[in-house]
């Protein structure tokens, strides 16, 4: 074969593909509708979107108001063994 002729048959293949595909389009549905998939799952993977709040340095507060009783697992009562008067006691605060 010369030049010309090697030229014209790869020209020839590439319209004979061309067309080929152009002839068949649930082929390229099924390409759209892969690639639509493939564009889901990937901005799902990422997750959520979710608030984002500055960080801050304050203390730990917490407060509690409840109302009940008190219950003890055991009850102590101290008593003297002796009478007599305290005059001091020495404790810290």
């Amino acid at each position: 074969m010369n030049d010309v002729g090697a030229a014209e048959t790869g020209s020839t293949v590439g319209a004979r593909a061309g067309a080929a595909i152009a002839r068949r389009p649930a082929l390229w549905i099924a390409i759209a509708a892969m690639v639509a998939a493939g564009a889901i799952v990937l901005l799902q993977a990422r997750g959520p979107i979710v608030d984002v709040a500055t960080v801050t340095r304050n203390d730990i507060e917490q407060h509690l108001v409840a109302s009940g009783r008190v219950r003890v697992v055991t009850r102590v009562q101290l008593t003297a063994q002796e009478a007599g008067r305290i005059t001091q006691m020495a404790v810290r605060e």
